[in-house]
């Protein structure tokens, strides 16, 4: 019996800490305007190889866009400083090889996941181009893909609103 009720509280532990786990997803981050930000305007180009679906890439440069706009950068058209996000590699997992592998093996290999993004972020100011340290070598894996996308926009933005 003492088993019994020692399963059933630590499923019952499990199911609390499942719950608790997908809260952050309702957490907003509110980012004061800052009279330091030294870019408050840019016009942002997203440059990728073919093989990228135009899609995603599309769906990526307004997740940027909404990343920049939260944090008081407006992005236009003009000749201001222009952000260049270079897309290298675009890798997406297949739903259904996720669905195969948790039916039929289970255990560790549903964690595996391929969804890469690999960017190289650049800001031309003028005459002169300021790569961004942070993006020289940067390659994102997450088992979400949506979620990837937006931590990626996120860290972007967050690099030029912190850049000197």
């Amino acid at each position: 019996m003492k088993k019994l009720v020692f399963v059933g509280f630590l499923v019952g532990i499990l199911l609390w800490l499942a719950g608790c786990g997908s809260t952050y997803r309702q957490i907003e981050v509110e980012y004061p305007i800052s009279p330091y930000t030294k870019y408050k305007a840019l016009n942002l180009e997203v440059v990728s190889p073919d093989s990228v679906d135009k899609e995603e890439l599309e769906s990526f440069r307004e997740l940027i866009i909404l990343a920049l706009q939260k944090r008081g950068i407006s992005v236009v058209d003009t000749d201001n400083p222009k952000l260049i996000v270079e897309v290298l590699n675009f890798n997406k997992d297949s739903k259904f090889l996720r669905y195969a592998l948790t039916l039929t093996i289970g255990g560790p290999f549903t964690q595996y996941t391929s969804n890469t993004i690999e960017v190289k972020v650049s800001i031309k100011d003028r005459e002169r181009i300021i790569e961004l340290k942070e993006f020289q070598e940067y390659k994102e894996k997450i088992k979400d893909w949506e979620d990837l996308k937006k931590t990626v926009a996120n860290r972007i933005a967050d690099a030029v609103y912190f850049a000197n």
